[in-house]
């Protein structure tokens, strides 16, 4: 008894296995979602191939290949639609921050902090400007998250363990790393309190946070500790000093003394030099 029961269980699982690799092989493969980028791209980098198997698809590596190829695309996700049409839903991003390497370079990340494109003119792009850094030596498609720091920190345990040099670009992933977190403390806290007006944010150092309001006011964060009181408490001093205030506002100890330090003076010999070359 026991026999004809697993020689059944056999020829269902045989039948199974024949019907899959016979009636579910992809006649036709479609893409949505799409701005800047055509479905034939997209079809092309999945490495999708008509007459495959519609299950035998990694979604995973779809993902990957896609992202490789196209840095603007922030998600894939992939539909299958039996017997035999699968659909490529594709997410794309936007720049929301610009890095000032130089006058004329300037790096793009998207809001998860992916390079998505190195360029020479962002004068119309209207993004918040990062100064007193430079990636404009990284490579298109760099990711400045945990996420990529954790991966690379594992791949240079396993290299050490074989003798072998430590993954490209760890070293820059931890840098860029440590940059964007400063730069989400500062856009966070300003969205936070509905602080407008930043021009530009200088993370040259990180104990003295800078931030460029209006291209009229210098203001002296600190740290990124308490950084939506002390936005709230620049905002105040703004207030009182006036539209026609041009000079500094130190509120780096604000939070411990409810003080600020207000400066009236020309802020041009202080201003970062690539922003003050590219933009003032």
């Amino acid at each position: 008894m026991a026999s004809t029961i697993a020689f059944i269980t056999a020829v269902v699982a045989c039948a199974a296995v024949i019907c899959l690799l016979m009636f579910f092989n992809i006649s036709d493969i479609t893409a949505s979602g799409l701005v800047r980028y055509t479905t034939q791209e997209i079809v092309d980098a999945s490495g999708i191939q008509i007459g495959q198997n519609i299950f035998a698809i990694d979604s995973k590596k779809v993902q990957q290949r896609i992202k490789e190829r196209f840095p603007y695309v922030d998600q894939v996700r992939l539909h299958r639609y039996l017997p035999t049409s699968v659909e490529l839903e594709v997410v794309e991003t936007q720049a929301a921050v610009a890095v000032v390497g130089a006058p004329d370079r300037y790096t793009l990340l998207s809001k998860s902090d992916r390079i998505v494109e190195q360029v020479q003119d962002v004068s119309t792009e209207g993004l918040p400007l990062v100064v007193g850094t430079d990636f404009t030596q990284l490579p298109v498609g760099f990711e400045a998250t945990q996420e990529a720091l954790d991966a690379l920190e594992k791949q240079a345990r396993d290299n050490q363990k074989k003798k072998l040099d430590p993954p490209p670009l760890l070293e820059e992933t931890r840098q860029a790393l440590d940059v964007m977190v400063m730069v989400h403390y500062v856009l966070d806290a300003a969205e936070q309190t509905g602080f407008e007006g930043i021009r530009y944010i200088d993370v040259s150092d990180p104990l003295c946070l800078t931030v460029l309001y209006e291209d009229r006011v210098l203001i002296k964060l600190g740290t990124e500790l308490e950084l939506p009181y002390k936005l709230k408490f620049a905002a105040t001093v703004l207030e009182e000093s006036g539209d026609y205030f041009s000079g500094t506002v130190d509120v780096s100890l604000s939070a411990t003394n409810q003080r600020a330090y207000s400066r009236e003076e020309d802020i041009m010999p202080l201003l970062q030099e690539d922003y003050l070359e590219g933009y003032y």
